[in-house]
């Protein structure tokens, strides 16, 4: 990776008058560059037809004027690149002219293609053409008037950049992507609360739960309410093995409302999830309606489960277990309220900052429910304070000592 903080211009001057006749490093098969705008016009000394990955930030608002010309370099040079990261493109008519001839002369051999902020006009026409494609990250920053139908034939996976005034609701339905298994959706826009319903609808509406594996919205400090209606759109995804829907509370103020009946809804729809993120990491509200009975429907219904983030009231258990035991802690098989013949495979919960019971045997009694509903259970994220990280020494121990038969 080249950088201006690595080496200075006359450097570079020195090395372009080398890289007249030939090029510098004639074998080169990966470049990363990230510098200021005066050092753009030097990239062309760096490039040969051996390169198949290139990633150029051009940051400090390099101007276009500049940003064309190394395109096109790039274009004439490098005929042969299977992966393209190019990062603060702007829109413009001589930019889109450029990037729609680097991706024709690369046409048979591109299979990774992300631009940031975006693709348009005939450069986004030239991306369908693509035979080889095989995961796209970009924004759609303009569509025309009339929508046809962004055919991308090979395409696995979609990394999708929205916000507002982007048509990316308009965009969804008219994707026709029959090999697409993955989509990752980043919002960094806080005025879309509306977010995740929509994406589940436009997301139904191209018919992408027939393929879909795995689906992640990150919303970069949106506040959204992850709720009942939030969370049906996605029930139709039957195929999922991934689900991730990462929001934000802020402090004091929870916007997880999902209720039991949610979770064991999505248990039965998604069955073959190995991993399920909802919300951003737990909080310490307290406010959560999910107890301990979804981590059973999660376990017994979602058998190949590995990872899991998920609000839940860890208090409930507590007050229940103590309550039928007459406050005494509770005999080698009465530490859970709930039979539980689970062969989920979870092995990794996260539980951030969830509010813990102060009460005597609590560590113990939420260490040994967890166990019995979660045999392989081995790690707990946690938000770096002691009390959860001593339910997973609990958690060990639980591990070493011999299966007891309980007493009478």
């Amino acid at each position: 990776m080249l950088s201006q903080k690595s080496i200075s211009i006359p450097s570079f001057q020195i090395l372009n008058m080398e890289a007249n006749n030939s090029p510098l490093f004639p074998k080169l098969r990966t470049m990363s560059w990230r510098t200021g705008w005066d050092f753009v016009p030097f990239i062309s000394s760096f490039l040969s037809p051996s390169l198949s990955s290139v990633t150029i930030y051009f940051t400090d608002d390099n101007f276009n004027v500049l940003r064309v010309p190394a395109l096109y370099n790039l274009a004439n040079e490098c005929r042969h690149l299977e992966e393209i990261y190019l990062f603060g493109l702007t829109p413009d008519r001589g930019v889109d002219d450029a990037m729609s001839d680097l991706l024709l002369k690369s046409a048979n051999t591109i299979r990774v293609l992300k631009l940031y902020p975006g693709i348009q006009g005939r450069a986004t026409y030239v991306a369908m053409q693509l035979p080889n494609l095989r995961e796209l990250g970009t924004e759609f920053t303009a569509l025309p008037s009339i929508l046809p139908s962004f055919i991308f034939p090979a395409l696995q996976s979609l990394n999708l950049w929205i916000r507002e005034g982007t048509p990316w609701v308009q965009l969804l339905p008219c994707l026709r992507c029959p090999a697409l298994e993955k989509i990752a959706v980043y919002c960094a826009d806080k005025s879309l609360d509306a977010v995740p319903s929509m994406l589940g609808r436009s997301l139904s509406e191209a018919h992408f739960h027939r393929t879909l594996t795995s689906l992640e919205l990150v919303g970069q400090g949106i506040r959204w309410d992850l709720n009942h209606e939030t969370l049906l759109p996605f029930f139709s995804f039957r195929n999922l093995t991934r689900l991730s829907l990462l929001g934000h509370c802020q402090a004091r103020e929870c916007h997880f409302s999902l209720t039991d009946r949610d979770i064991t809804g999505l248990s039965f729809a998604m069955p073959n999830l190995t991993f399920l993120g909802l919300g951003s990491h737990p909080c310490n509200t307290g406010t959560t309606q999910v107890t301990f009975a979804s981590l059973v429907i999660l376990s017994m219904n979602c058998r190949y489960l590995e990872q899991l983030r998920l609000h839940f009231d860890a208090t409930s258990i507590v007050k229940k277990t103590l309550a039928k035991s007459n406050n005494t802690l509770p005999r080698s098989g009465e530490a859970t309220l709930f039979t539980s013949t689970s062969r989920c495979r979870l092995n990794t919960l996260h539980v951030g900052n969830l509010p813990f019971p102060d009460v005597p045997h609590s560590r113990w009694i939420i260490a040994a429910t967890l166990l019995h509903i979660f045999p392989h259970l081995i790690s707990i994220k946690h938000g770096g304070g002691s009390i959860w990280k001593d339910v997973l020494d609990c958690i060990t121990m639980c591990r070493m000592i011999p299966t007891v038969i309980p007493g009478p």
